[in-house]
């Protein structure tokens, strides 16, 4: 694979409010050690109120920044970023990654030493650790899915406990979230970049990776370049941290925002599963609405406050 230049790789990060998180991250990729590898830093601030303009403009002068309308939401400053990227600075690859994430010294390094390992027609995401100590494993790729069974198998059970750098390599993966994902620029334009209507806040990731599978692209998951994640930053409509049922349910059905909106269940399953199935996928997805409440609110909690 030939040398990247200068304009090759592009990072974008979406953020509302994490003026702190943001900067540490930022500072985190200053401090990169990378080899004969420049890269560009694309900041997108969808209406922040918290002072997060001013800490770009003075502490980070050399990151560009695209600032929204404060409507945005997650997929939309994410697109903008991404184009920004493409066209503006002439981006071939791009890292998408969470402004709430910590990461290693060797991170974009190993990124690449993966990528060029995988090959460019690869999309490839991190692993994701707990920030919090004891750390867990949060995200460790998709081995596999079932479509009888309609179901995901992970690589190693969420929330186990886990050390960073534990797992090595690469792995092939169903899907990837954008807590850290690279991804070449033309196979993005390709797929016409992350769906804004349907997934605005939440999915958009997932959805993109199975677009750019379902285009030919080989998928995995780093466990080289992993990230931290500050899981108490999750969002609210989480059954782990919702307050009632009464909250979680309501974020089922009419939050188009929430991280469990069965809507976007609805469109997620109808686009990426088998549709002779559809009825049958559409009512599991029912029956286990109240066992996803109890799994993560009760078991979950137990299991994350034993570790700590």
């Amino acid at each position: 694979m030939e040398m990247l230049n200068s304009t090759d790789l592009c990072i974008v990060i979406p953020t509302f409010n994490r003026k702190k998180q943001l900067s540490a991250l930022l500072h985190q990729f200053q401090q990169q050690k990378v080899k004969d590898i420049q890269f560009k830093i694309v900041v997108v601030v969808d209406g922040s109120t918290d002072g997060t303009n001013e800490v770009l403009q003075t502490e980070f002068p050399d990151v560009h920044i695209v600032k929204g309308s404060g409507n945005w939401w997650f997929t939309r400053s994410m697109n903008e970023g991404c184009k920004y990227a493409v066209e503006q600075l002439n981006a071939a690859l791009i890292v998408m990654i969470n402004d709430d994430v910590q990461i290693s010294d060797n991170y974009l390094q190993n990124f690449i030493n993966n990528y060029q390992t995988c090959g460019p027609n690869s999309v490839i995401g991190s692993c994701s650790y707990s920030a919090s100590q004891p750390h867990v494993i949060t995200f460790s790729g998709l081995k596999s899915r079932d479509i009888w069974q309609f179901k995901t198998f992970k690589y190693v059970e969420s929330y186990s406990p886990k050390e960073p750098g534990e797992l090595k390599g690469v792995a092939p993966s169903v899907t990837l979230p954008t807590r850290g994902l690279l991804i070449a620029a033309k196979l993005l334009k390709e797929i016409n970049y992350l769906d804004e209507k349907y997934f605005p806040q939440y999915a958009s990731d997932h959805d993109v990776v199975y677009r750019a599978a379902e285009k030919g692209a080989a998928v995995f998951v780093s466990y080289d370049a992993y990230v931290l994640e500050h899981m108490e930053l999750t969002s609210g409509g989480n059954p782990r941290l919702a307050k009632s049922l009464g909250h979680f349910l309501k974020n089922i059905f009419s939050n188009k925002y929430s991280s469990n909106y069965f809507f976007k269940d609805v469109r997620m399953t109808w686009r990426h599963w088998p549709k002779l199935l559809f009825p049958y996928y559409i009512a599991r997805i029912l029956l286990a609405i109240p066992f996803i409440y109890v799994k993560y609110k009760f078991v979950i909690n137990k299991k994350m406050q034993a570790t700590n």
